[in-house]
């Protein structure tokens, strides 16, 4: 019969203590990085008012539901029409001067996708409301978790079916 095995000693208790701790360093670590790696992925690639015509390379729009009744604008399918670079500038403007709001949505109107030179992409979702039944509907849109408000939709729409009838380059896809 073998004797029974010695008591831990003091050196493989602190052998036993050090390896617990740099396990849970490294789990911690882990965690932290990944953590910030996933809100940083996530965060918008810009806000509102940060939109400059200079940065981007393409924007893609599709608009359905549209508050006056007219046609869908590009293809939902084909993730919208391509906008031409000179009229970068005029469908930025509206969204530029747009204000942050912390309300309910509206109804969905479409998607605005933008490519920025740097090589990222970032979907503008658009919405239609009508917070005030007395005035015309207005444009809310969010940028990744952020939400704006800017004036009449129907303002925002003349100007995009304005720039779906002109041609323009094939953005990415």
């Amino acid at each position: 019969m073998d004797p029974p095995p010695p008591p831990p000693t003091r050196r493989r208790l602190r052998w036993g203590v050090l390896i617990v701790a740099l396990v849970l360093l490294f789990v911690g670590t882990g965690y932290v990085v990944v953590f910030k790696v996933k809100n940083y992925l996530s965060a918008p690639a810009f806000e509102g008012e940060q939109l400059d015509a200079g940065q981007i390379t393409a924007m893609k729009v599709f608009v359905l539901n549209r508050p006056d009744g007219g046609p869908d604008l590009g293809d939902r399918k084909q993730k919208g029409f391509a906008i031409a670079p000179p009229d970068y500038e005029k469908v930025l403007a509206p969204l530029r001067a747009a204000g942050r709001v912390h309300t309910g949505r509206g109804v969905w109107l479409g998607q605005l996708t933008v490519w920025l030179a740097d090589g990222r992409r970032q979907p503008v979702y658009l919405y239609r409301a009508q917070p005030d039944p007395r005035k015309p509907p207005v444009l809310r849109f969010t940028i990744g978790s952020r939400q704006y408000e800017a004036g009449p939709v129907n303002d925002f729409v003349t100007i995009l079916a304005a720039c779906e009838q002109q041609p323009a380059a094939a953005g990415p896809d």
